[in-house]
């Protein structure tokens, strides 16, 4: 800890925390962790990724498009806080159709489809569980009744091996 007194009497402390100095407890520094708007960041918790939505996509290719003087397009993206690589990614999208309303529909359309079927295929999936475990019950039934009643029973052959 380190105490400073500056010309007006004020004193200031100073204290090391892990590696950094910090403007006394609580006070934002080197030492402290801190996020947008000087709020601290929780230690779990990491810097999320950033979502552009379709419509901010094509703007900036847009604008960039429109971009005739050298630097314009870099000012551009300084200005967005993008890379370059953000610009080529919004082009190559916007080529390929990504970014149009009515692909998005089709696929947003189509995954639901899928989900719907998987959601039947694994309802009738345990149905037909349930209907094999009750045949098995009843057919388990029948033999132990044909071993009371000491009948002979059949065995059925395996099939698609030859007998």
């Amino acid at each position: 800890m380190l105490k400073h007194e500056d010309g007006a009497g004020e004193v200031l402390v100073l204290e090391a925390r892990g590696g950094g100095l910090s403007a006394g407890p609580g006070m934002p520094g080197p030492a402290d962790k801190r996020g947008l708007n000087n709020q601290a960041v929780p230690a779990g918790k990491g810097p999320s990724r950033r979502r552009f939505t379709k419509g901010y996509k094509q703007r900036i290719v847009e604008e960039a498009s429109a971009c005739t003087e050298a630097g314009e397009i870099g000012a551009l993206l300084r200005r967005e806080g993008l890379y370059s690589s953000h610009l080529s990614r919004f082009r190559t999208q916007l080529d390929a159709g990504a970014l149009d309303e009515a692909v998005c529909r089709q696929r947003k359309q189509a995954t639901q489809e899928r989900a719907a079927q998987k959601q039947r295929d694994t309802r009738a999936m345990a149905r037909l569980e349930r209907e094999n475990r009750r045949l098995r019950l009843i057919i388990d039934v029948q033999k132990k009744i044909c071993e009371l009643l000491e009948l002979p029973t059949e065995e059925v052959p395996a099939r698609g091996g030859r007998s």
